[in-house]
């Protein structure tokens, strides 16, 4: 019966063609695999080997795991069944929706301060994130000189 093998610590520069090279020298290799990172294409360092018998994977263990292999020391054990991913790791359409539904109550609650006016166009929100509008005036001079923050937004000067 077949077994899988997890193979661990490879180099990035390993070719599945060289875990099947190495792995056939102890037995007979139904399947080799390097994991691959979807989003650049680059190997993330691990990888399956199918052997074709109990007894030819427990030999590959026993000679592989712990040699050096492509300048790296791998780790060589039975591969762990595959878990069910519970799917959390980014947020979906679920997320998505409380996101809009608060982003609605946001945009309400702003609306009601400001007397009906709308939410604070973020052109017009004070630099400290704020939620009041800062100040509208008319273009500075080059001969004037721009007045502090404190005093465009009525402080006190210190």
């Amino acid at each position: 019966m077949a077994k899988k093998l997890y193979v661990g610590n490879l180099s990035y520069n390993t070719q599945e063609e060289d875990l099947r090279e190495a792995f056939s020298k102890i037995g007979e290799v139904l399947s080799a695999t390097l994991i691959v990172d979807q989003t650049n294409g680059r190997s993330k360092g691990f990888g399956f080997v199918e052997m074709a018998s109990d007894e030819d994977a427990a030999k590959a263990i026993t000679t592989m795991n712990g040699t050096s292999f492509m300048d790296r020391t791998i780790t060589v054990n039975e591969a762990k069944p595959k878990t069910e991913r519970s799917g959390s790791g980014g947020g979906g359409v679920a997320a998505g929706v409380v996101i809009a539904a608060a982003a609605e109550d946001t945009a309400a609650a702003e609306e009601e301060d400001r007397g009906g006016k709308g939410p604070v166009p973020e052109h017009r929100k004070s630099p400290a994130g704020l939620e009041e509008e800062a100040p509208v005036g008319r273009p500075l001079r080059r001969t004037e000189e721009a007045p502090s923050l404190r005093k465009a937004f009525g402080e006190k000067e210190e």
